[in-house]
């Protein structure tokens, strides 16, 4: 098992259309052939710089390098 995450800090601002456009299309990262567990987190944590969570599990190399 392969477990991808990236943290992100989105330059749009909070409630943005640009927001919301980025979010849905990042959500289609869950659409991968090959891609398991897609999970997507909102930062709530004032000390945390990032806003955004994203994490994906490969079952192997294979499906990942795919």
């Amino acid at each position: 098992m392969i477990r991808h995450a990236a943290l992100l800090r989105l330059r749009h601002l909070k409630g943005s259309a640009e927001e919301a456009g980025f979010l849905k299309g990042i959500a289609t990262l869950a659409d991968i052939p090959g891609v398991r567990d897609f999970v997507l987190w909102s930062e709530t944590s004032p000390k945390n710089p990032f806003t955004i969570a994203v994490s994906m599990v490969f079952a192997d190399q294979a499906a990942h390098d795919a």
